[in-house]
């Protein structure tokens, strides 16, 4: 029995010998990325202290700055997003940019090693 109970330890702390390592590695590569929401501009005309920009859920697409596929990201109900990346540079490709309306342009983005970057991307309803 104390044979058993002696292998099941060892066991155990091979286990731990192997896996802490490896969820080190994983959680290194998640430092940076790009965070930020997607919001829509509704007023016609602009008064002091209006608020004239509302939350927009939509879809984002990311790509490399060389056009290679890296991930797909939907916002939540508020526009809000976030994406781990590696360090380098990417263009977000919001939802909608080729439909014209409303009104969105292609962001592109630098990431540096263990920070996010920020980012708004407004979508203009064309309203005036």
């Amino acid at each position: 029995m104390k044979e058993r109970i002696t292998l099941l330890i060892a066991g155990l702390g091979l286990l731990a010998v192997i896996f802490i390592p490896c969820s080190a590695v994983a959680e290194g590569r998640h430092q940076s990325g790009i965070n930020g929401q997607t919001v829509l501009y509704t007023c016609p005309v602009v008064f002091p202290g209006s608020d004239c920009y509302r939350p927009y859920p939509t879809g984002l697409t990311i790509v490399t700055d060389n056009g290679r596929f890296v991930a797909k990201v939907v916002t939540d109900d508020q526009g809000r997003f976030e994406v781990f990346l590696k360090p380098g540079s990417y263009e977000l490709i919001p939802n909608g940019v080729e439909d014209g309306f409303p009104l969105v342009k292609t962001l592109l983005v630098r990431v540096e090693k263990k920070q996010f970057t920020p980012v708004t991307i407004v979508y203009d309803s064309g309203i005036r």
